[in-house]
């Protein structure tokens, strides 16, 4: 039996390949099946610790992309303002979220909506007159619950039939239904991974939406 190996994170699984060879005879194609409990052990301990290894590297790079993304929000946003505070914990959605990202994006785009990437704004906007759908706009870097919070929208003015403006945008009723119901789409999606704290964070964004609602028509939701 090879000897524990001590090697540097890269070479962990390089390591793991050899001991499986200098066994079997041919690397990691090698099942858990064929392997002693020792063998397996050994196997998972390595593995393990390079997942460490790939989750402390991932926080390091949103870490720094995170600083140069707060840095580009006090450009547009005024009071510490965060439009997307799930990007702190996860990054980009495109990395994060891959596959869900993806299904996302496809099913929109199978629906007839369309994505662009901007610079600043993240919104969803009816079409002005109604009958057909509108359009999304993302930063490029936004995150998963951002991207479910605005396709959210468009689903919503997709069930009622794309009304257009007057009955959206215009109607504060309804605008205020589709952001709260917006809103829970982020806040359900970050209570199941258990990340409260930027749950919160975007509750305290859907009353300061509510309350530029209220004042910008002068009702009271």
């Amino acid at each position: 039996m090879a000897k524990k190996l001590k090697k540097g994170a890269g070479d962990l699984f390089k390591d793991l390949e050899k001991l499986l060879d200098e066994i079997f005879g041919f690397g990691e194609e090698v099942g858990d099946h064929s392997l002693t409990p020792s063998e397996k052990r050994y196997k998972d301990k390595l593995k393990a610790k390079q997942e460490r290894i790939e989750r402390k590297n991932r926080r390091r790079e949103i870490k720094k992309a995170d600083a140069e993304r707060k840095k580009r929000i006090k450009k547009f946003w005024k009071d510490g303002y965060d439009p997307d505070p799930t990007f702190s914990i996860w990054g980009s959605g495109k990395l994060s979220h891959p596959e869900l990202w993806r299904s996302i994006m496809d099913d929109l785009a199978s629906k007839g909506c369309k994505v662009k990437f901007v610079e600043k704004n993240m919104t969803y906007g009816p079409h002005p007159s109604g009958g057909l759908p509108g359009e999304i706009s993302l930063v490029p870097d936004s995150s998963i619950t951002a991207l479910k919070h605005e396709a959210k929208h468009f689903y919503d003015d997709l069930s009622m039939g794309f009304p257009g403006w007057e009955k959206t945008v215009y109607d504060p009723k309804v605008r205020w239904k589709m952001e709260y119901d917006a809103y829970m789409e982020e806040i359900k999606f970050l209570r199941e991974s258990k990340e409260f704290d930027t749950a919160k964070k975007l509750l305290d964004n859907a009353l300061k939406e509510r309350k530029t609602i209220e004042e910008m028509f002068n009702v009271k939701l």
